[in-house]
């Protein structure tokens, strides 16, 4: 049998009488058994040296019946030694019941389990005044712990508070590193003894957060953070992407709202009811936005409430959605910008204008744009027969409604047309005014009887050449021309 020590006295915070069952408790007990059982004959070899170097073995209950008979019996003993025959009731009534005392006590000591009480689950330790010192040992082989609750927990933990500073969990880490405290939920495939891997799509756990229902007592999960794998674990292989789950109004199932992908790329999903892409973003931030690869476009609703001040990066491309108004500090885009619809150019850095003019009445809106070639033909009276050309190239640069227009002409054939000289093929229509489009020829050879400098004269879709006079200009002819004449001007006009 076990061993017994009677030098460990019970501990001055065990009470004498045990309040479950109003006996002495058990510490107390065993401690007086083992003393009567050591010496209470009064002929117990064992000596108080012994007692004090080590405690001799426990009696098993033969032993312990001899010492009985051998300690108490004797007390109701006549001078024939029959106790029975000369005992009066008193006396009977006195040894019965120490008799059956210490036969339950015995029984208790020896052979029953320690006892439950039955009116509940637990065995409620109700004496503590002060704080349970355990010591730094450890709590193990526990089912379930209920923190503010008496009633028995469905779950590893239950905690209730009072909404305020009781129903916080805190925990507190002291290092010289820059580790710090965490709570981990942990997902394993298998079994205690043989736990295997997460497999793809496994949820490693969440974190929610829940309220009361009233088909719950538990309450129910509104919203949640997620932690799910996207590939079967291994020792070099953990991917992992996080959902944040919400519930709409008027529905009890939580559904995906935002996604952190395990290539960090984010997603945020959409609904055809939506009305808001990105909610109120107001004060100051700054940050990427988003970092590459497209905004993507809400089946409804625009981008709203960019207010405050903002700086925001965004690297990719932002979807067809047309915010209605947009306020910036500063604007910098790394390549192109484009305005009005227009696809942004592919190269260079600019901005970039739609291929066919947004016209804006606003007089200090630019809402045009284009650089470009055409080719200069000339005409006599209106024709061309036989005209052939050596040099034939012209350029244009169109700012809003202001068109700026280069030519350079040089004959191989002037041809058989006659009368007035005009250039066709401008870019752009001119005026229907004349004077409102001109230039001068800076240069001019080969040309035959012009007594003056040459101008030209923006008109419609032609541009009329003349000479200056002593009256007026007057129109250049196709007899001023020779079948190597060069002509070389620049003009601006306004469409």
């Amino acid at each position: 049998m076990a061993s017994l020590n009677i030098t460990n006295i019970p501990a001055p915070r065990v009470p004498f009488i045990d309040e479950r069952t109003g006996l002495m408790a058990r510490e107390w007990y065993r401690f007086f058994l083992n003393l009567f059982v050591l010496t209470g004959s009064g002929n117990n070899p064992v000596s108080l040296e012994e007692l004090q170097i080590g405690p001799p073995n426990q009696p098993d209950l033969a032993e312990l019946l001899i010492q009985v008979n051998q300690n108490i019996a004797p007390q109701y003993e006549d001078q024939s030694g029959d106790f029975l025959a000369t005992l009066d009731t008193a006396q009977l009534m006195s040894m019965m019941a120490r008799f059956e005392n210490l036969e339950a006590a015995i029984q208790g000591a020896y052979l029953d389990p320690p006892s439950i009480p039955t009116d509940g689950v637990y065995v409620p330790y109700t004496n503590a005044t002060t704080n349970v010192d355990l010591n730094n040992k450890h709590i193990v082989n526990v089912a379930h712990i209920g923190v503010g609750t008496s009633s028995t927990p469905d779950t590893l933990i239950l905690a209730v508070g009072d909404n305020g500073s009781l129903s916080r969990v805190v925990m507190r880490g002291y290092s010289a590193s820059t580790a710090s405290s965490a709570m981990r939920v942990s997902k394993y495939r298998g079994t205690v003894t043989a736990p295997q891997v997460p497999q793809s799509g496994d949820s490693l756990g969440r974190y929610e957060f829940a309220g009361y229902t009233t088909t719950s007592a538990d309450g129910s999960a509104g919203a949640y953070w997620e932690g799910v794998t996207t590939e079967t674990w291994g020792a070099t292989a953990n991917g992992t992407k996080v959902l944040l789950k919400v519930t709409p109004n008027t529905t009890t199932t939580p559904v995906t709202a935002v996604t952190v992908d395990q290539d960090k790329s984010v997603t945020f999903a959409t609904t055809a009811s939506a009305t808001t892409f990105i909610g109120a973003l107001t004060g100051t931030a700054s940050g990427n936005l988003v970092n590459g690869g497209a905004l993507g476009t809400p089946s409804s609703g625009t981008v709203t409430n960019l207010t405050g001040t903002a700086s925001i990066n965004i690297n990719g491309t932002v979807g067809a959605t047309t915010a209605t108004t947009g306020k910036f500090t500063t604007v910098q885009a790394a390549t192109t910008m484009g305005v009005g619809g227009t696809t942004p150019s592919a190269s260079g850095a600019g901005i970039s204008f739609p291929a066919t003019q947004s016209a804006s009445s606003d007089a200090n809106t630019l809402d045009d744009y284009e650089e470009g070639t055409w080719t200069p033909t000339i005409k006599f009276g209106g024709a061309s027969t036989g005209i052939t050309y050596t040099t034939q190239t012209g350029t244009y640069t169109k700012i809003g409604n202001l068109v700026r227009i280069t030519a350079n002409i040089v004959l191989s054939n002037k041809g058989s047309s006659t009368t007035y000289a005009e250039i066709y093929g401008i870019p752009f229509n001119g005026p229907s005014v004349l004077g409102n489009g001109a230039g001068v020829v800076p240069y001019y050879g080969s040309m035959s009887g012009l007594t003056g400098p040459m101008t030209v004269d923006v008109y419609q879709t032609q541009i009329s050449l003349r000479v200056f006079g002593a009256v007026q200009p007057t129109a250049v002819q196709d007899t001023n021309f020779t079948n190597t004449s060069s002509i070389y001007f620049t003009c601006t006009y306004y469409v």
